[in-house]
């Protein structure tokens, strides 16, 4: 299955397929995490979910008065 790298003003982007998303049971609320890795086909990126316990994510911003 290929996929295309789309490059917009400030970041690349690879879209992955929902029935990948589906099975490994992710969302859009998955936080995910990038792995530098050596295979037989070169260098490539492994993609792993987060293993850090996100059960509630706080911003912070400064108020302007």
């Amino acid at each position: 299955m290929k996929r295309k790298i789309t490059k917009n003003n400030h970041q690349y982007k690879v879209s992955l397929p929902i029935e990948i998303v589906r099975k490994l049971d992710w969302d859009h609320n998955t936080s995910i995490k990038f792995h530098e890795v050596e295979t037989p086909f070169g260098r490539g990126m492994l993609i792993t979910k987060d293993n850090v316990d996100t059960a509630i994510k706080l911003g912070m911003r400064k108020r302007w008065h």
